[in-house]
């Protein structure tokens, strides 16, 4: 099962178009092979995104977009594979199309994910993107079609959690506060699924 998330962009080092770009990009974290620029080369992505930019006068305001695809370690799966879903989304996501952007898979960690970094302006017509909560739960449900086309298992539903065991929605927010911390934390999976159920 693949997590699609969206990433909120805050203030800090890897705030900054250059930033994240040179973080996901990382060799420590990725290989060439794992990279794809769609509309962009991915050395020359910067410029690519800051010339549209420019080119339309929308040099103001939020500059990229974040998405991050993770699947778990369980998932029988390898990082091509991995980067492969990810570019196989990209192509058939509808609100990608028109903006310049990288994909890169990371295998630094015991699950494999894939960063999408995407310019906030388009080069078709200089439109800034906006996605709503539906729109995101519509991208959500098509990258779950694709991991099920491709034989990986399918994401939980809303209100279970990846047992199939329902969550009170109370209880939903607090394990998900708490998860996202652990994750950050890079805290072992089995001490994450030993919080998740305490009694």
């Amino acid at each position: 099962m693949a997590i699609l998330k969206a990433i909120n962009v805050k203030v800090g080092r890897n705030a900054s178009l250059k930033g994240i770009i040179n973080y996901v990009l990382q060799p420590k974290k990725t290989e060439e092979q794992l990279t794809t620029g769609f509309c962009c080369d991915v050395p020359k992505a910067l410029e690519y995104f800051k010339e549209t930019k420019e080119n339309f006068g929308k040099t103001k305001g939020r500059q990229y977009y974040h998405f991050v695809q993770s699947f778990p370690p369980n998932e029988n799966i390898t990082a091509h594979e991995a980067h492969g879903a990810a570019i196989k989304f990209a192509e058939k996501c509808k609100k990608f199309f028109g903006f310049e952007m990288i994909i890169v898979t990371h295998k630094d960690r015991d699950h494999l994910h894939t960063h999408f970094v995407m310019n906030s302006v388009s080069f078709v017509d200089g439109h800034k993107f906006h996605m709503t909560k539906k729109e995101l739960a519509a991208m959500k449900e098509l990258q779950n079609q694709i991991c099920i086309e491709l034989r990986y298992s399918e994401a939980p539903k809303k209100g279970f959690d990846m047992f199939g065991k329902k969550v009170k929605q109370k209880d939903l927010a607090v394990s998900l506060r708490q998860i996202q911390t652990m994750i950050k934390a890079s805290i072992p999976i089995p001490v994450i699924l030993s919080v998740m159920y305490e009694d």
